[in-house]
Formats: C-alpha cells, sequence, structure tokens
C-alpha cells in the first residue's frame, strides 16, 4: 500500500546484506527502506552494507574511507552502476544506511548479521552514541585494530578463523582460501577444521585445529534467548544450528530461495515456521 510492503499483524526484520548480491540492489535497497521508514520493518547492517557505506564515505581528503579488495571493489561498481542516472539518490540511501542499527535486542529474540557477543553489544552502544556511525567511527573500523573495530567486524562478520601459511585450501573457481567461519556456539578446542566450519563453501580437512589459530571468543550459550542472523548462506537443513539459533540466509542472490522465519513468541526454533518464497528467473 502506498509504495510499502506490509502485513496488517506482523513486521519484517531484514538481518543485512539486502544489497551486493542479485540483479536489482537498488530495487532491493529501496524495498527495504520504504518498510522500515514507514513502520512496517526492521534492518540491521550487514557487512555489504557496512562496506560500501564505507566506500561511499570520503574522508578530508576525498578519498573513500575504506578501500576495498578488487573483488569486492567490483561488486561495489555494480551497485553504484545502478543509480548512475541518480546518484544524488545513492548519496541519500549511504546516510540512511549509516544509521541503520548493527543489532536489534527485543528482549524474546535477537537480531544481529552475523555473531552475538555482549562485550561487544555494549563497545558499539559506547561509540554509537549519535545513532549514526559518525565518519570517525568508520575511520576507526576500517583503518584502525581497536576493541571497537572488532566488535563491529565480528558482529557483521562473524568469527574468523586464520589459515595456517601451510594449509592450501582453494574453493570450486581454484582460489585460495586464507580465512574460514566457524562455529562461535561450539567449544572450539579439539575440533577439526571439518567441524569447525559453518557457511563456507569448500572442502575443509578432518583434523584437529590447532589451539594456537583458534581466535578468542565467547561461546553463545544454549541458554541465552532465540537469536536470528544472516550471513552465512547455508542450505535450509543448516539453517537450525541448535535450538536457540537461526540462520535465515539460503543465499537468495545464488539458489533463489528467499527464507524468512515466522516467529510467533516461542523461545526454541521450530521448523514449521520457516517460510519459503518461491524461485523466479532473473
Amino acid at each position: 500500500r502506498d509504495n510499502v510492503w506490509r502485513h496488517p499483524e506482523r513486521k519484517a526484520v531484514f538481518a543485512g546484506d539486502f544489497i551486493c548480491r542479485g540483479p536489482d540492489s537498488r530495487g532491493v535497497l529501496e524495498i527495504v527502506r520504504n518498510m522500515v521508514d514507514n513502520g512496517a520493518g526492521y534492518a540491521v547492517m550487514g557487512n555489504h552494507e557496512l562496506n560500501i557505506t564505507g566506500f561511499l564515505t570520503l574522508d578530508k581528503s576525498d578519498k573513500p574511507i575504506y578501500q576495498p579488495s578488487a573483488s569486492t571493489q567490483k561488486v561495489i561498481d555494480g551497485v553504484i552502476s545502478l543509480f548512475a542516472d541518480t546518484p544524488a539518490l545513492l548519496t541519500n540511501h549511504v546516510k540512511w544506511l549509516r544509521r541503520l542499527p548493527l543489532y536489534l535486542d527485543f528482549g524474546a529474540i535477537r537480531i544481529a548479521h552475523a555473531y552475538w557477543n555482549p562485550v561487544d553489544i555494549a563497545l558499539i552502544d559506547e561509540k554509537n552514541t549519535k545513532g549514526k556511525l559518525t565518519k570517525k567511527n568508520l575511520k576507526e573500523i576500517f583503518r584502525k585494530k581497536t576493541p571497537f573495530t572488532r566488535a563491529v567486524q565480528r558482529t557483521t562478520r562473524g568469527v574468523v578463523l586464520k589459515m595456517p601459511k601451510d594449509l592450501m585450501v582453494n574453493d570450486k573457481k581454484g582460489t585460495q582460501r586464507t580465512r574460514i567461519r566457524i562455529k562461535w556456539w561450539d567449544e572450539p578446542l579439539d575440533k577439526t577444521f571439518y567441524e569447525l566450519s559453518y557457511g563456507n563453501k569448500f572442502i575443509l580437512p578432518r583434523y584437529t585445529v590447532p589451539k594456537q589459530l583458534i581466535p578468542p571468543f565467547r561461546v553463545y550459550d544454549e541458554t541465552e534467548p532465540l537469536f536470528f542472523f544472516g550471513h552465512y548462506s547455508v542450505k535450509p537443513h543448516k539453517s537450525m544450528p541448535r535450538n536457540n539459533l537461526c540462520c535465515v540466509d539460503n543465499g537468495v542472490a545464488i539458489t533463489g530461495l528467499l527464507t524468512a522465519y515466522r516467529w510467533s513468541g516461542e523461545k526454541e526454533v521450530w521448523e514449521g515456521n520457516f517460510v519459503y518464497g518461491e524461485k523466479v528467473d532473473s
């Protein structure tokens, strides 16, 4: 209604990464923004939104605060090209993205893009006092190594393990992978690379991860509130890694499977509450 998607009783919550994938980031951004601005939904920032915000926010020398890798630059350029006729609109959208929260806490449920740690959340609150990511915040996130930087990176990118230099792992495209996303709800000691892996699109060895390689992180306990996240682009059968964890990212831009979870007050994830959109060929 009035260019806004609405539900008579519910609100949508977008778990981040609604741009930089698929053929129409501009259209998706407009849908999400219209819903959030008109009270029909909520959204948190993912690493994709953070990257494009950092790149399109300039420092005093008129240089992008974030200097992406070649592959990330290509993705960002693809989004920018969609606004070739209206660059001012893209600038306006970036200002809006900077005001997106990095997390939502509704008490009974929590939402963030990739990971939840109360210490990280407290650091984000301490720095984000103006209700947006300021240029100072962005410079710290992309150019410094501070506790705040780590808090934002983990919240938007999850817990990442750096591979040893003598372990060569390539993906299907032949690209060497130097980092892997790991399960932050499992105790990591005495686990194999394969057992710790979550959301990685390449095969990992089944031998134990050396203790010195494991990054320090807080394990999300099974007694904590139900936590919804995105980021990992897993297949549906991996969307429920534990009773109080739910990944709603099934890689819609790749698989065509749009996934949502219809929460109705339950304290544990229920498989019957998943809703899947039909595949649409672009």
